[in-house]
């Protein structure tokens, strides 16, 4: 996959990573999908009932049983609000990869919190409710309050990307909205999140060894700072196998009063179907920067008390800080923010 990376440093990327098994008849061929937005009726057509202009253009090539890997790209038109964006590239995403992402949700999360819930369930459920809602107060605060804080603009727009793949996926596609399943697509969104959640809402139940994160980073400058190489190293069981490398090309603005396109435009990362985020943490940005992690677990459990669902998880706040920041000073200070005490990492850039 090529893509333009202006100011980007050079880099040697090294994955070790297993290749899942895929049931059923896999996908050999390239789609394509493109958008159209209709301005009357608020919604998108496509195919014959296309009407409108072009709003996102999508290729999915599922070469996972030949490589072990899908090859995702989505771009869309910066002619549009960010909102439609957002909730347009969600759509085509699920569209396209609607049967790798259901194979994924039955290995990985179908059976996670079967009903009736435990009281582990339970209170995960609650706690999801209760961090949905939070982030939907700051984000209608920021807007009353005519604060455009690139954060809360960039917080509505993940989930406005996070409900059209929802929606893509349950084949239900609406206006461009922000409403999020706390216990289907939103859970889907956890990923390192849920291990220390487990522990703070108290799940007896399971058991994770020392070690279990699944990622270690490595970064080499050469001397006199004439180059530097980063590397990264990432694992998981089985049944996390089916993966997805993803380039996404969205010309957003920083915030909801400038004109101004978001540094992070393009993004090249490895991920896992229906996750708008790496899971290995591993990105490549357009502005100019390489963000990649080594987790590092929490050993001391009076801290578990300060972990509350009015915070952002880390999957959001890195996905924020992907696109709205240029250098590694700004994104430690926007990964900081409202920060969750879940899934720590420790970055590199």
């Amino acid at each position: 996959m090529k893509m333009e990376m202006r100011g980007m440093l050079r880099y040697v990327c090294v994955f070790v990573i297993g290749i899942g098994a895929v049931t059923g008849k896999p996908v050999t061929t390239m789609q394509t999908l493109s958008l159209k937005y209709n301005f009357a009726s608020n919604k998108l057509t496509s195919g014959a009932d296309g009407t409108g202009p072009t709003v996102v253009e999508a290729k999915f090539d599922n070469k996972i049983n030949e490589t072990g890997w899908g090859y995702l790209q989505l771009k869309t038109a910066q002619s549009f609000p960010d909102s439609v964006q957002a909730y347009a590239a969600g759509v085509a995403e699920g569209r396209l990869t609607r049967n790798v992402t259901m194979m994924h949700w039955t290995n990985t999360m179908a059976g996670y919190c079967p009903k009736p819930y435990s009281q582990y369930c339970s209170k995960l459920s609650v706690f999801l409710t209760q961090n949905l809602k939070w982030m939907q107060q700051q984000i209608q605060t920021d807007k009353h309050r005519k604060m455009h804080s690139p954060l809360w603009h960039h917080v509505e727009l993940f989930l406005y990307q996070a409900a059209g793949i929802a929606d893509a996926l349950n084949g239900v596609e609406k206006s461009p909205h922000t409403d999020v399943d706390p216990m289907g697509f939103y859970l889907f969104q956890m990923g390192g999140d849920l291990d220390d959640l487990e522990t703070v809402l108290g799940d007896s139940d399971l058991h994770r060894p020392l070690g279990s994160g699944s990622c270690s980073a490595l970064v080499k400058l050469l001397p006199g700072n004439k180059d530097l190489y980063v590397s990264q190293d990432t694992w998981d069981d089985f049944q996390g196998m089916l993966r997805i490398l993803k380039v996404y090309d969205f010309p957003w603005k920083m915030s909801a009063d400038k004109s101004e396109i978001m540094p992070g435009r393009v993004q090249a990362f490895s991920s896992s179907p229906g996750t708008l985020m790496s899971g290995d943490d591993y990105y490549l940005l357009s502005s100019g920067l390489v963000t990649m992690e080594t987790t590092i677990g929490n050993s001391n459990s009076s801290l578990w008390q300060l972990v509350t669902p009015s915070s952002l998880m880390e999957g959001v706040r890195s996905v924020v800080s992907n696109r709205v920041t240029k250098s590694g000073a700004e994104w430690a200070s926007t990964f900081s923010l409202f920060n969750s005490g879940t899934s720590v990492p420790s970055p590199c850039f």
